[in-house]
Parts: C-alpha cells; sequence; structure tokens
C-alpha cells in the first residue's frame, strides 16, 4: 500500500463543495491512485478497491461521488482505447514510480466526443432509471430488484397490517442489499417475514427488565 500524504484541506473552498460521502470517497481515492494521481474509473472497481468492506456501497453512490469530484475540479475522468480513467489534479506526491500504471489525459483522443462526461453518465442512468421506473409502474410493479418484485396491491396489504410506507421500503432496501437474497421467491412474502421480525425485536427491547433486587 502506498504511503500518501493528506495535506490540511479543512479551509479549501474546493474541497467543501464536497458532502461528506464525496469526501470521504476523496480521501480513499487518493490511498489508490497510482504515484502519478491515475486510477480507474470504472465504478465497480473503484467500489471494490476504495470500499472493500462496505456492503451497503452501490454503483450509483461511487457514480455521485465522481461527479462531485469532477464537478470540483478535483479529478479529470477520461477515456483510453474505450476504458475509463481518472487523475487527481495537482496530486504533487514524491515519485517512487519512473512509469504510470494507468494511460494519461494526453493519451486521450482529442476528438470531444471521445471525452468521458461523467455527469452525462449519470443523466443517463436517471433517465433509463426513470424509464425502468414507468415501465414498472405501469405493470403494477412497486418495485422490483434482482429477481424479485412486489406490487402496489402488495405493499397496501403491507399499509393494513399497521406497517408504515417508510418502514416497509427500509425494509425493501434490507432485502435488496442483502447478499443471499436469490433464495427468496417471493418479495411480499420475505417483506412481511422481516416486518414481523423487526415489530417483535422492537417490542421485546421496549419491555422494562426486572430488577433482581
Amino acid at each position: 500500500m502506498p504511503n500518501r500524504i493528506l495535506r490540511d484541506w479543512t479551509d479549501s473552498f474546493i474541497v467543501d463543495e464536497l458532502d461528506v460521502h464525496a469526501e470521504r470517497f476523496f480521501v480513499r481515492l487518493i490511498m489508490k491512485v497510482d504515484d502519478f494521481g491515475r486510477f480507474s474509473a470504472d465504478k465497480r472497481l473503484l467500489k471494490s478497491q476504495l470500499f472493500p468492506l462496505k456492503s451497503d456501497i452501490r454503483d450509483t453512490d461511487i457514480a455521485r461521488c465522481l461527479t462531485a469530484c469532477e464537478k470540483a475540479g478535483l479529478i479529470t475522468i477520461y477515456t483510453v482505447a474505450s476504458k475509463c480513467y481518472l487523475q487527481i489534479e495537482n496530486f504533487k506526491q514524491t515519485l517512487r514510480q519512473k512509469t504510470t500504471k494507468y494511460p494519461s489525459p494526453d493519451e486521450c483522443i482529442a476528438d470531444a466526443t471521445h471525452m468521458i462526461s461523467n455527469s452525462e453518465s449519470i443523466a443517463s442512468l436517471k433517465r433509463n432509471e426513470t424509464e425502468t421506473r414507468k415501465e414498472t409502474e405501469e405493470k403494477g410493479i412497486y418495485r422490483a430488484f434482482a429477481h424479485l418484485s412486489i406490487s402496489f396491491e402488495e405493499v397496501e396489504k403491507l399499509k393494513s397490517s399497521d406497517y408504515k410506507e417508510d418502514e416497509i421500503n427500509s425494509i425493501l432496501d434490507d432485502i435488496e442489499n442483502y447478499k443471499e437474497n436469490k433464495k427468496y421467491s417471493s418479495l411480499y412474502l420475505t417483506a412481511l417475514k422481516w416486518l414481523k421480525k423487526n415489530k417483535e425485536k422492537n417490542a421485546d427491547s421496549s419491555k422494562p427488565k426486572l430488577s433482581m433486587f
């Protein structure tokens, strides 16, 4: 693991543009780039290298952090040979390597159409998400992920069982992030079971403890 110098940026207006999540991303990125401040901009690689122990980090989270850092002028995102890379601007670390592990922005094709704009990628992602959401709503699907889906009618059943919508959505998030959710065949039944367990757990924790004296 390379040694990196973290300079004091507490009074930096540029870094202050980042939220806490993007700033955490940027700090971890500094630890992973090569001596020239370069690294892959592939969201899957960034997620696995920067957050190996965080199972709740999503590709969309990485994309938002990339956008924030690029917008603040902290990184440049570019493409070479159809692969995305990034470079931290003004990296200014001690060079131990004579050659970079990743191609430089100079190797990027000069044509602007070949330059990667992460903001455009995010916009495209949002458009796709919106289109997908409209399609699922037309089919009566409240939410879908992996091989699972739950209908609006099923969500109303959960609500009629005295579960709030934000509580239901929180459970659906937990199921989506659960690594072994492939074993479930019904999202409605799974959500109902998890909601009941949470309710029982909360009820037990609210019971007063009996004193031995």
